[in-house]
């Protein structure tokens, strides 16, 4: 039908993401068909009338509501938790510097040139956690935070409580997506399984070509939540058996000990890694007339559009098996995510080495002491932890889905793949370690050049494996 070719400007409206995302995401968290009348006039009154949209949001109420709400608060905050993380971390350490906040922990770093007592705080850890959740959850009231965030979201800028402005802002979706820069698609299991869905991909790119298209499965959130949850807990017990006043000896085992956590995690990161390869299949076994709609009248709408844009159903399904499959699944194949997702995995273990450094230099230090601390245990505590933690995501990836049907063996393949990320852990730090508790400037360049290349290999086993699964699903 020519009107999906047409932007129906009397009744297309928007609503800020970051509008959207607050009172805790309560927009996200019920389908409107669960909602009273009342409530859902007032959702359509959240929304305004615009000229053109900068995200249209594609998404099922068939899926879980806080796991979407969880997805973009963190898509559209992290910048700002970061901030609120950073701020907190230097206003900890300023406090501590002035002697106004205590430390009542001892560190004994046992190293041949300095092994005084230190002062110990958790002062950093403390106020850059606080800062980093308090941040995300103020995210959707900072003002501009992300001025491009203006969003179609059906269930606030669809009338819902009249049947006939109802159907007009169902069909006129198609000129929505005619004016949007960006259609960012919230993928769940059952995503492709939903006609409507279907229809707002396939309406988008052959409409709107130069938009963006971004796929963002709601899975890969929770990967990021799963490692910093896993990084905060190991710090924090790290901090504290260190804090204890225990010698350099327990430093290792320590951190061993202090790995647990991550044995958790890699247990739900393979079962996240399942719906990730799902997600592939998804592509690869796409057959537009197995998808699910309950309106027959919007079927034969959808369909009949298709079948304009594409010539037939088995063209749009072949595309999507084709072009649209390469261009969605190659930028998530192996990533955690954008960089921001990967230093806020990693900001407890910086928060934790700042707590250290804090410590020698209170303790009386020389500044060569603390530099070397540092140098040492940002290679091994961050880079070097970093390529650990892409070790047991490439593990976890390939072996996400259990050999056989027994939860001994489903949890086994876990333990296994924890194992290898703790020996990886363990001789990484334990060389960074020795180089600073013996003074060793000089071997600090060979356990550099041997973390580069161990990094590096780590990337190209990736992008191997994710060429391979690519190719596989394409064949």
């Amino acid at each position: 039908s020519e009107r999906i070719r047409v932007t129906d400007k009397e009744i297309l409206r928007g609503i800020t993401l970051r509008e959207s995302l607050r009172r805790g995401g309560s927009l996200w968290r019920k389908n409107p068909e669960q909602l009273t009348r009342g409530a859902r006039e007032e959702l359509y009154q959240k929304s305004r009338l615009i000229q053109h949209l900068d995200i249209f949001i594609s998404h099922t109420w068939a899926s879980g509501g806080w796991s979407k709400a969880l997805s973009l608060l963190m898509q559209s905050g992290c910048g700002v938790a970061l901030i609120f993380w950073f701020f907190g971390i230097v206003l900890a350490a300023l406090l501590c510097h002035a002697d106004i906040l205590p430390m009542p922990l001892r560190y004994a770093p046992g190293t041949e040139r300095f092994s005084e007592a230190c002062p110990l705080g958790p002062w950093v850890m403390i106020l850059g956690t606080f800062g980093t959740l308090v941040g995300l959850m103020l995210s959707p009231y900072c003002p501009r935070c992300n001025p491009m965030d203006m969003c179609f979201i059906d269930a606030a800028c669809v009338q819902q409580t009249d049947e006939t402005m109802m159907k007009r802002g169902i069909h006129g979706i198609g000129g929505f997506l005619l004016v949007s820069k960006e259609l960012r698609i919230i993928w769940s299991p059952v995503y492709l399984t939903r006609l409507w869905c279907v229809f707002e991909i396939a309406t988008y790119k052959k409409l709107n070509p130069d938009g963006a298209v971004v796929l963002a499965p709601i899975f890969l959130e929770t990967v990021v939540v799963l490692f910093y949850a896993s990084n905060l807990l190991g710090a924090v017990a790290y901090l504290f058996i260190r804090g204890s006043g225990a010698g350099s000896y327990v430093a290792i085992p320590a951190l061993l000990l202090c790995c647990l956590p991550y044995l958790i995690t890699i247990h739900y990161l393979r079962k996240n890694y399942v719906q990730k390869h799902r997600l592939f299949a998804q592509f690869e076994n796409f057959d537009l007339d197995l998808v699910e709609c309950s309106n027959e009248s919007d079927r034969n709408f959808v369909h009949t559009a298709i079948t304009q844009l594409y010539g037939s159903n088995e063209g749009f399904t072949s595309y999507v098996k084709g072009a649209l499959r390469e261009e969605l699944l190659r930028p998530i194949a192996g990533s955690v995510g954008p960089e921001r997702y990967a230093l806020l995995i990693e900001s407890p273990i910086l928060s934790m080495l700042l707590e250290f450094c804090i410590a020698l230099w209170k303790g009386g230090a020389l500044p060569d002491v603390i530099l070397l601390y540092a140098v040492s245990l940002v290679l091994g505590l961050l880079f070097h932890h970093r390529t650990a933690i892409s070790l047991a995501i490439l593990l976890s990836d390939h072996f996400a889905e259990p050999a056989c049907s027994s939860i001994c063996v489903d949890l086994l393949q876990t333990f296994l793949i924890f194992l290898v990320f703790l020996l990886h852990v363990a001789l990484g730090t334990a060389l960074c370690q020795g180089a600073f508790f013996t003074n060793q400037w000089l071997l600090l360049p060979g356990i550099s050049i041997l973390f580069a290349v161990a990094h590096f290999a780590v990337i190209w086993l990736q992008r191997k494996s994710n060429s391979r699964r690519l190719t596989s699903t394409a064949s």
